[in-house]
């Protein structure tokens, strides 16, 4: 069962050194904690523009998780929660709710930089 989801902040912060990123992610690939990602968490990622370097971590960081996919079930998810929300809302908020609807449907803890904007969506939350 996985333990933990982790948010695109997770793997920038990694990169960028931040020890609480590091230490998740650590934790994650020495399988004292059960992580994976949503596909939405892939495509921020790949959206960034960064160095080939970069691109070669971030390759790496994501095949050492799980990946869970986005379903239908998931999206119904989603709009329900955005549904209520202003339109700018629904914009800025559309990723992190699909990706805390991802750890809803595990169970597992989402854990990223900004708990703030998830916890609107689901209670499961954790800064790292």
């Amino acid at each position: 069962m996985t333990d933990a989801v982790f948010d695109t902040t997770v793997f920038i912060d990694a990169y960028r050194g931040r020890a609480g990123a590091i230490a998740r992610l650590d934790a994650a690939v020495n399988g004292r904690l059960l992580a994976a990602y949503s596909p939405v968490t892939a495509y921020e990622i790949w959206l960034r523009r960064m160095s080939r370097a970069e691109e070669l971590v971030h390759a790496s960081m994501l095949l050492a998780l799980e990946e869970v996919p986005f379903t239908a079930v998931l999206a119904r998810q989603v709009a329900a929660w955005l549904r209520a929300l202003s339109r700018s809302q629904r914009l800025r908020l559309a990723a992190d709710a699909m990706i805390a609807a991802t750890a809803t449907s595990l169970g597992a803890t989402v854990y990223t930089r900004n708990p703030r904007d998830f916890q609107r969506f689901y209670p499961n939350v954790e800064a790292y």
